[in-house]
């Protein structure tokens, strides 16, 4: 639906700015081609932003409830990055530790 939109205020937008002529301002042309890159971006975006929304994630992890899942029960969106370290815990838990709250920014 959203690239459909998109698609529409592509078409209309080059509907207002008509075709290019000889005789047109050159901010008229980069306006032209910045409304190119632009639509080919968000559609870019459209098609990928599901998939960024559980990077690294098996279908297990996105869908088991973790903690705090019941504080908003209707959640608009949810997102589950994961990844894998191969390491027992006694060896990552001292670097979860020195990333805790207020001890990036002293």
């Amino acid at each position: 639906m959203i690239v459909g939109l998109l698609g529409v205020l592509f078409i209309m937008s080059l509907f207002i700015l008509g075709s290019p002529r000889a005789d047109e301002p050159r901010f008229l042309k980069a306006m032209r081609y910045n409304i190119w890159a632009e639509y080919l971006a968000l559609l870019g975006y459209g098609l990928l932003h599901p998939r960024l929304r559980a990077y690294r994630a098996t279908r297990t992890e996105q869908e088991m409830p973790l903690p705090g899942d019941e504080l908003v029960p209707t959640a608009n969106a949810a997102a589950t990055y994961a990844i894998t370290i191969d390491a027992p815990p006694k060896k990552i838990w001292p670097w979860l530790v020195q990333m805790g709250y207020g001890r990036a920014f002293r």
